[in-house]
């Protein structure tokens, strides 16, 4: 006779083996998404790979790709599959992400932000016949912005200063080095544009030129650090 212990590891058994091999519970008339089906974190500007599966014999009409910013509630039409079917049946299209979408297939049309953690895929076949979704949700994000830093340390400096864009022509200093801090900022002439001084911690708005090189030295005791920004737009 079974006992429980063994009835209960048996079942659990069966139930991994099954959410493996079941495909996507919101498949429909043979069409299945592959991917994306959630987890992922995309950033606006990438061109992710949306693929789906038909099953063998089916036929389906140009599938509608959309983006849902808020788990399907709202629906961003990306693009519609105009080529032949493969013979393994598998599908797939390249698709940037915007950071604001719409869904001209309305009668009325609202654009809306597609910035959010609760983003779904959705395949939908063009005449209603057949639909999948992602599984669970992925996140788009703006891409973090970034400072080109080139270190010339003095006796094994670590970094001084940090700059980060802001608006237009405009960067934000902060000091990451304990004590006060001395920093200028040159153009490729050698010419001197800017100097400041920072306590620690700090942090000041300047103003750089737009579109040019911008040459960064910063000193703090007997250390020193030097990198170069591309100009800012």
């Amino acid at each position: 006779m079974m006992c429980h212990r063994d009835f209960v590891r048996k079942f659990c058994v069966a139930l991994i083996v099954a959410s493996v091999f079941v495909p996507s519970v919101f498949a429909d008339q043979g069409l299945t998404l592959i991917s994306p089906l959630g987890g992922q974190t995309f950033y606006v500007g990438d061109s992710i790979t949306v693929s789906w599966k038909l099953d063998p014999g089916i036929s389906v009409t140009g599938p509608l790709v959309f983006i849902s910013p808020n788990n399907g509630k709202k629906k961003a039409y990306l693009a519609k599959y105009e080529g032949a079917v493969p013979a393994d049946g598998i599908c797939s299209l390249r698709i940037k992400i915007d950071s604001t979408g719409t869904n001209p297939l309305l009668s009325s049309t609202v654009t809306f932000s597609m910035i959010s953690d609760s983003c779904i895929c959705i395949v939908a076949d063009y005449n209603g016949n057949g639909s999948d979704q992602s599984t669970s949700i992925f996140s788009i994000k703006r891409k973090p912005q970034s400072v080109k830093r080139f270190l010339s340390p003095i006796g094994g400096s670590a970094s001084l200063i940090l700059m980060k864009p802001q608006a237009h022509g405009t960067m934000m200093v902060t000091s990451l080095f304990p004590q006060q801090t001395q920093f200028a900022l040159f153009e490729a002439s050698g010419r001197k544009i800017y100097s400041g001084i920072l306590e620690s911690q700090e942090t000041s708005a300047i103003t750089i030129p737009v579109n040019q090189k911008v040459f960064v030295k910063a000193f703090a005791g007997d250390r020193m650090e030097s990198f170069v920004i591309d100009g800012v737009k």
